[in-house]
């Protein structure tokens, strides 16, 4: 990783922990579980998924850092704190490796 994606990474995982602390100090929200472990995450140096992104989406497109942003633009934004695909989903791998199915014997 280069000079560049590591400030680029902190910089922001630093937003998105700006907003994390502010949203936890506002009650009102009910998402303080979600909230407080994502600034756990984020505050052990971890990604997050794209799905725990996207579960605060509609308070971050209310800032107006975010002004004219749709959800692809928040996930492009914050791709540098995104875990990545490691294309190595055992569903996939699971359907690959499916044999046919054998017939039911007659009963008749």
């Amino acid at each position: 990783m280069n000079n560049y994606q590591m400030n680029d990474e902190s910089k922001k995982r630093g937003i998105l922990l700006t907003y994390l602390k502010r949203y936890r100090k506002k009650k009102t929200i009910q998402m303080q579980n979600l909230i407080s472990d994502l600034l756990n995450i984020l505050n052990d140096g971890k990604k997050i998924t794209r799905k725990q992104l996207l579960a605060l989406k509609y308070f971050l497109l209310r800032e107006r850092e975010f002004t004219g942003f749709d959800a692809d633009d928040l996930l492009n934004f914050f791709q540098p704190i995104l875990k990545t695909n490691n294309n190595n989903d055992k569903s996939k791998d699971h359907k690959s490796n499916a044999t046919t199915p054998t017939p039911l014997p007659d009963f008749l």
